[in-house]
């Protein structure tokens, strides 16, 4: 999973080296690309991290009563500029729901981002 970014960022890279620098569309799409590979890039190897962690015998889980409503909106809220960027629209309706979980705060965010970032 870590290659196909990895190869993707490579390709774009060379690309712009070879001489689509002097198109100045095509660089602009192909160092958004770079971009957004490497961001996903940067969450493979978070993840990776985050795994070895749970694994370690001295990981704690940390259960709270969690706002999930409140949290999906702190992420949202987040993301609300790369969205708007690529022309998408984030929205949230909750109607006034009221969520609680019993969950660890951090690892519900990291979660959340992820699904966000994966979808956009």
């Amino acid at each position: 999973e870590l290659r196909t970014p990895l190869t993707a960022i490579r390709g774009f890279a060379e690309t712009l080296r070879d001489g689509a620098l002097s198109d100045e569309r095509m660089a602009k799409r192909f160092t958004s690309n770079i971009a957004d590979n490497a961001k996903r890039l940067e969450n493979l190897v978070g993840d990776l991290i985050e795994l070895s962690k749970a694994e370690s015998p001295d990981s704690r889980v940390d259960l709270m009563a969690t706002d999930v409503v409140q949290a999906i909106a702190k992420v949202l809220r987040g993301f609300e500029t790369r969205a708007s960027d690529k022309g998408q629209q984030l929205e949230l309706t909750d109607a006034g729901v009221v969520l609680r979980a019993w969950a660890d705060a951090r690892a519900l965010d990291q979660v959340l981002l992820n699904l966000v970032d994966n979808a956009i």
